[in-house]
């Protein structure tokens, strides 16, 4: 009895993954279903030398069946089974072989031929391989350098489809094949089974591998990743600002300025003060205030950058505690308009102190002491050029400085004017300088000294001290020199010929 129809079922293969892997055969029999042949295969993808055993799905067939399983249309002797295996040692099935079964209902002499089953693919060994690399370092291959305390993030490759050199690892190119990973840092377990190893506590030197375990049904093997990173760990800098002043613990000067000493301080620095955590100034190194008050607290940040970021330290604090502190000094003027005074001519020195609290006078003539403990000193033996000052002293604390000294005046007499006619600048201490003291009573007087050429080498408006002989820094040659001397308006012009001896 011939099939009547016939419907096929296909086999669509999307890579390696079969999606339908049944074939149907199917008869129609007069008052009853079809009878149908399915062959069913127990594994498409089995592993190498693993038998492969096919059996049948039969619908409408009776109890008494004959079988024969073909093989690319040849018969298999022995093969009157329900099931049919070909051995995976001696006689491996290939993707293209084609396995089929005729099925014979004995009783209604029907035969039924099953649509061929093609598509075994064993399984393959293939290397497997497993690499490491850096995460947050992309620049670096094998070594990577991270600051002390910095998140490092070392990802992995694992693969057993490596299409390079063959390597020992040799696995099954199975799409269901499970991975699991052992970390290791120096050779000791770390971290997570996981793809990926996130750790902030390496220290400098250390190594990481990774082995990774491939599992699939074919068994399973652990690789070790074939190369080794190693991390740098290095420590940022650690800077310290230390601020000071000049007042003390007793004294505190409104007018101090404070200063931040920085060491080990990184690129680029900000200074931030702060007075009573308010901040202060500008992004300098220094600061001051002169309305800073005893209980205030000055202190100064410092940030700057290094090879790990930036880095922010906080100095010491001040507090404003003490006396403030007192300036002094004096000045000191004379009775006596611009200080011009007759032969035997009285004249008092006035000083007036800026502190005036428990303080001692002590007037200076020429150097010498004179006068008594008195805000005012009256001489009148004084003649011209005698040079008078006073000197302030307390031992009041807080009182910056504690002696302090005045200006100078210079007693200034009209005599008549006496020109020395040679000098002899040679270092000696004795007559080196071209000295005219009575010119000190004109202020305004005019001096020019020119050589025998009439080429000037000496001009000076008003008399403070004499020539020494140089011009421009450097001594002039013995020889014969000529001035001009202009002591005022109202008095005759004065020139003569001067001698330098050396």
């Amino acid at each position: 009895m011939q099939p009547a129809n016939t419907h096929k079922v296909y086999l669509f293969i999307i890579g390696i993954i079969v999606i339908a892997f049944t074939a149907v055969s199917a008869v129609s029999i007069s008052g009853r279903y079809a009878r149908t042949v399915m062959v069913i295969v127990d594994d498409s993808r089995p592993c190498p030398g693993a038998d492969v055993t096919y059996s049948l799905a039969l619908t409408e067939f009776g109890p008494n069946l004959r079988y024969q399983w073909r093989v690319n249309g040849v018969p298999r002797i022995n093969s009157n089974n329900a099931t049919f295996t070909v051995p995976g040692n001696t006689e491996p099935i290939k993707p293209s072989d084609a396995v089929d079964c005729i099925v014979t209902d004995v009783d209604a002499n029907v035969s039924v031929t099953s649509p061929p089953r093609t598509g075994i693919e064993y399984l393959l060994r293939v290397p497997a391989n497993v690499s490491i690399y850096f995460i947050t370092n992309t620049t670096e291959y094998s070594t990577a350098t991270y600051c002390e305390g910095s998140t490092v993030d070392i990802g992995s490759a694992a693969s057993i489809y490596y299409d390079g050199a063959q390597t020992k690892y040799m696995f099954y190119n199975d799409p269901n094949t499970r991975y699991s990973y052992r970390w290791m840092v120096n050779g000791n377990p770390v971290g997570v089974d996981y793809g990926a190893l996130t750790t902030n506590d390496l220290k400098d030197g250390d190594k990481i591998t990774c082995m990774v375990k491939f599992t699939s049904k074919c068994g399973s093997i652990e690789v070790l990743s074939d190369n080794t990173l190693t991390v740098r760990i290095i420590s940022p800098p650690s800077p310290t600002v230390n601020i000071s002043s000049g007042s003390g613990d007793k004294c505190f000067d409104p007018k101090a300025v404070y200063t931040a000493a920085v060491s080990n301080g990184g690129n680029m620095p900000v200074y931030q003060w702060t007075v009573n955590d308010a901040n202060v100034g500008g992004n300098s190194s220094t600061y001051s205030n002169p309305n800073l008050k005893v209980g205030d607290v000055v202190k100064c940040s410092h940030t700057s950058l290094n090879n790990c970021g930036k880095t922010t330290i906080k100095s010491n604090e001040i507090v404003i505690a003490g006396t403030p502190l007192q300036s002094n000094s004096i000045a000191i003027t004379s009775s006596v308009p611009n200080n011009l005074i007759q032969e035997g001519q009285p004249i008092t020195f006035t000083a007036e102190a800026a502190y005036t609290n428990n303080i001692t006078y002590q007037w200076y003539v020429n150097g010498q002491e004179a006068g008594t403990n008195s805000a005012t000193f009256t001489a009148s033996n004084l003649t011209l050029g005698d040079k008078v000052n006073c000197r302030v002293t307390t031992a009041d604390d807080c009182v910056l400085p504690q002696t302090a000294t005045s200006n100078q005046i210079i007693v200034l007499m009209i005599k008549p004017i006496i020109i020395p006619n040679t000098f002899t600048p040679n270092g000696d201490g004795i007559n080196d300088k071209w000295n005219i003291p009575a010119l000190l009573a004109y202020p305004n007087c005019r001096i020019d000294i020119f050589n025998r050429y009439g080429a000037p080498v000496y001009h000076s408006v008003g008399y403070t001290d004499g020539w020494d002989g140089t011009m421009n820094g450097s001594q002039l040659p013995a020889g014969v020199y000529y001035y001009i001397i202009q002591a005022d308006n109202t008095t005759p012009r004065l020139s003569g010929a001067l001698n330098i001896l050396r």
